[in-house]
């Protein structure tokens, strides 16, 4: 069904690029029960496994992130106390 509803926003030139709404749609689209217990329970342990995995996962940018941004303030740090010391030096 997700599909479908991708291939028509192509199709009919709507999509514009708003992933999140377009999740956010498709989401609301799922929660509807099919009919099916078995598939709606399979359906919402995908659903809720998948949401772990992307918070896992933005976690673990964040932290990349972290320590990236620490690594280039440590350098800096290195750097202007390289800099202050060869400034004494010089004297």
């Amino acid at each position: 069904m997700g599909l479908i509803i991708l291939f028509y926003m192509l199709a009919t030139s709507r999509f514009s690029g708003d992933f999140y709404a377009a999740g956010k749609a498709l989401k609301k689209h799922h929660m509807q029960p099919s009919g099916n217990t078995a598939f709606d329970a399979y359906r919402e342990e995908t659903l809720k496994r998948l949401e772990e995995e992307q918070a896992a996962f933005e976690r673990f940018l964040k932290r990349l992130r972290a320590a990236r941004d620490k690594a280039e303030f440590d350098q800096f740090m290195d750097e202007r106390a390289q800099h202050l010391k060869d400034g004494r030096n010089a004297d």
